[in-house]
């Protein structure tokens, strides 16, 4: 038995991950920085989008995962028997874990700050959080174990003891490595119509019914990733083609609320913190 792995990485895929990665990591704040210049997008709502990503994303929305669908949990058994159930559980328990947050924050911070840019700086921070911990941080990691095992067996040295992760990193081929990040953006523009639809409900009166279109239409719109989880949708490009169809009417929906949004404005003014 060879405890560590002797295959090399090819440098075209090096190479990849670590474009991808820090094209992922850097993109959407570089993203923020030209549109601050251009559109006087602010700072603050920038930040905090990236805080709340970190707090019901990486947090409570994982913890909810983790209480149901987690192999040690009383309830796998159950819902791996019931994707519907499932499809249910976390449709609705992430909706209302990341659609109401947001909906907090927005309403907390309206007050300063409570134009369409708000939502637009908030969710370019809640982007760049996902794509860096989604696939950023990862790739470039692999990049940089990949040159190091490389750079261990040409110089006659154990590889790295990584046997499977290796294998796996050598054997794709440099097209299916963006296919992530590819993912990842899917999902971002999936979120940005609920983003808008949710700091609309918060910043005007009597739009309450737009959160809970929200939680509704994230519970809808994630039905695909429960799916694919639960390994009854199995065919990557049903659900990559599912997932465009879903993403491309969050868009729609986000661009019809701007407009509504642009169309009754009140020309409130923003503090100029961090401008």
């Amino acid at each position: 038995m060879i405890p560590f792995a002797a295959v090399t990485i090819p440098n075209i895929n090096i190479a990849t991950y670590f474009a991808t990665g820090l094209i992922c990591s850097l993109g959407f704040p570089l993203l923020f920085l030209l549109l601050k210049n251009k559109t006087q997008v602010r700072f603050v709502p920038f930040i905090i989008g990236a805080a709340t990503y970190m707090v019901l994303v990486l947090f409570a929305e994982s913890q909810l995962r983790t209480w149901v669908i987690d192999p040690d949990s009383k309830l796998y058994d159950m819902m791996v028997a019931n994707p519907s159930l499932y499809m249910l559980v976390i449709g609705f328990g992430t909706g209302i874990i990341v659609e109401g947050g947001k909906y907090l924050v927005f309403y907390f911070i309206k007050k300063w700050y409570s134009s369409h840019k708000t939502a637009m700086a908030f969710h370019l921070g809640f982007g760049s959080v996902h794509m860096m911990f989604f696939v950023g941080i990862q790739y470039i990691v692999y990049s940089w174990l990949s040159l190091k095992q490389n750079m261990n067996i040409r110089s006659g040295a154990q590889g790295l003891d990584y046997p499977e992760l290796l294998r796996s990193l050598a054997n794709r081929s440099p097209i299916e490595i963006p296919v992530v990040a590819i993912e990842g953006l899917l999902y971002l523009a999936l979120t940005f119509g609920l983003t808008y639809l949710v700091w609309y409900s918060a910043t005007r009166p009597f739009k309450l019914y737009y959160l809970y279109t929200a939680v509704l239409l994230h519970a809808i719109f994630f039905a695909p990733y429960a799916l694919i989880e639960v390994a009854v949708l199995k065919t990557s490009a049903l659900f990559y083609s599912i997932m465009a169809v879903v993403a491309a009417t969050s868009l729609v929906i986000a661009f019809f609320v701007y407009r509504a949004s642009v169309r009754n404005q009140d020309h409130e003014q923003e503090p100029d913190l961090f401008s």
